[in-house]
């Protein structure tokens, strides 16, 4: 097993969760991140059917998703994962890198990013050097997203929405007006006014979550068909990073 055969793996897995959440939303990227959010925090896309808000103990800075299967992971491994979904539905998604003072924003989890060392495995000490580069002065990552002309910023992390206040920052959606400082973004994108209505967009965010409650059992059916790949894809990585 090699990370391009596990790589082609996540990605049709992906594809299967694409399936599912289609069947009760549709293709609007706030509707998809709300059932993703649904389906992840319920354990229903993970190994062992739950899933943990902590440090993975297996991660691959390259497949941040990897981490929705094997059930461990941060903001970076949730929003990665849904990242990879928009993009396959070619919402031309990125991840995008900020700094929140706690002043600031106490609503969403923070974290410090730590990654386990390993003293005896290259791959593992190569992907910490990795993930320490690229997280340095970064302590939130969330979701990019082209939607009807506009970009749109999800958190599927702390169930949030975000719109742009300027070049520098973004801001939350909702009664509290908090702005976070845009720390880095692989590619930079261009600053326009929303034309969106974020009320709307705000409802449109929690109707989804009461339709996916409404849908538990749709979920269940669908954990229990991927039980065995889950299982595999664990095993897999897990042999992968101790070798």
């Amino acid at each position: 097993m090699n990370i391009d055969k596990l790589t082609n793996e996540y990605n049709e897995y992906l594809k299967k969760i694409i399936t599912h959440i289609q069947h009760i939303c549709t293709n609007n990227p706030i509707e998809i991140c709300a059932t993703y959010s649904y389906m992840l925090k319920n354990g229903y896309l993970s190994y062992l059917n739950k899933f943990y808000f902590t440090s993975p103990t297996y991660e691959s800075i390259d497949n941040l998703g990897f981490s929705i299967i094997t059930g461990e992971g941060l903001c970076r491994n949730i929003n990665g994962g849904l990242t990879d979904i928009l993009n396959i539905l070619n919402y031309h998604s990125k991840l995008l890198l900020l700094n929140i003072k706690q002043e600031d924003y106490n609503s969403l989890a923070l974290e410090s990013y730590t990654v386990k060392r390993s003293e005896t495995n290259s791959l593992k000490r190569s992907l910490l050097i990795k993930t320490l580069q690229k997280l340095l002065q970064i302590n939130h990552m969330i979701t990019t997203a082209l939607y009807q002309k506009n970009i749109i910023f999800l958190d599927a992390s702390s169930d949030s929405l975000f719109a742009y206040l300027n070049k520098e920052y973004i801001t939350t959606l909702g009664l509290e007006q908090n702005k976070l400082k845009i720390t880095y973004l692989d590619q930079p994108i261009s600053y326009k006014k929303w034309t969106l209505d974020q009320k709307q967009l705000i409802q449109t965010y929690q109707n989804q979550e009461k339709l996916c409650i409404q849908n538990q059992d749709y979920f269940a059916q669908f954990s229990k068909e991927q039980q065995e790949f889950q299982q595999q894809f664990y095993n897999e990585f897990k042999l992968l990073l101790n070798k």
